[in-house]
């Protein structure tokens, strides 16, 4: 349907405002800002803007150059305030003096915001997170030309096969053992970073570099499955079905966009029914 691709874009559009946001904060550095969607991604809509705010905390040279995960886990966990506890941990005390060094060698400063745990299956907890994140960065070294150089369709899956460091394979928090379970990502949240982080990058590195792949996207959203919330559901109950990501995604701006702001007359549906 025109329209639902339409609405699609649209919502590309919009996510892509606060990466403009971040290249004016970052002196045009399209690496350093595609970490931090990377890092907001991660958080997902629970702690994506905390996650944001700690990778925006960090040079992103400390990053590029860093061959040490658990040094970048360190340094991640730490701007979190995750390696403030009283809890006796003899790997939290480690990460604590690595990112004190870190602190005092990169003048580091902490943020405001706090990582939060309610709400979150144990297998998405913060800590779990962002030492995936650490691992991605460590094991893609040139991740930015990876991910906008050739078909990163086909690799995605690739890119992201990373786990959370060997300590997390036995915990989910410090000082707390719990059966032996590798922490990766699964494929179900490779598809929401794709659709709510990847391909909106995409996006906006296309728009601003005049790249013709803009229908690419639009391909690649089809090909995902769509997501499933309160929203979607809502919808899925008038009659109005969602075969892929795409689908969803133009779902969501119909509501808060069109819906939610009485925008009828330009809408297909609306008019539809003004007509009818």
């Amino acid at each position: 349907m025109a329209f639902f691709d339409r609405l699609f874009v649209e919502r590309l559009a919009n996510k892509t405002k606060v990466f403009q946001q971040w290249l004016s904060q970052s002196a045009n550095d399209w690496e350093a800002v595609l970490f931090v969607a990377l890092a907001k991604g991660f958080g997902l809509a629970l702690n994506g803007m905390a996650f944001a705010a700690i990778a925006q905390s960090i040079p992103f040279n400390i990053i590029r150059k860093s061959t040490d995960p658990i040094e970048i886990e360190a340094i991640l966990l730490g701007q979190a305030g995750l390696l403030d506890s009283d809890v006796e941990d003899a790997y939290k005390d480690k990460l604590k003096r690595m990112y004190q060094y870190a602190c005092q060698k990169y003048k580091l400063k902490k943020i405001d915001e706090k990582v939060k745990f309610f709400r979150t299956r144990p297998s998405g907890f913060p800590s779990i997170r962002l030492s995936q994140l650490a691992q991605l960065y460590t094991k893609h070294t040139h991740l930015f030309d990876k991910i906008i150089n050739g078909d990163c369709k086909d690799k995605v899956s690739a890119f992201f096969e990373v786990e959370a460091s060997p300590f997390w394979h036995t915990h989910y928090v410090f000082g707390k053992e719990n059966v032996k379970r590798k922490k990766v990502l699964t494929a179900s949240f490779i598809d929401l970073l794709t659709i709510n982080t990847l391909i909106p990058f995409l996006f906006c590195y296309y728009k601003a570099n005049g790249v013709e792949k803009i229908e690419d996207l639009i391909h690649w959203a089809s090909s995902l499955k769509p997501e499933s919330n309160g929203i979607i559901r809502a919808f899925s109950s008038l009659g109005i079905s969602t075969a892929s990501a795409l689908d969803s995604q133009a779902l969501l701006q119909l509501k808060h966009y069109y819906c939610e702001e009485k925008k009828c007359l330009s809408c297909s549906f609306g008019h539809e029914l003004i007509q009818s």
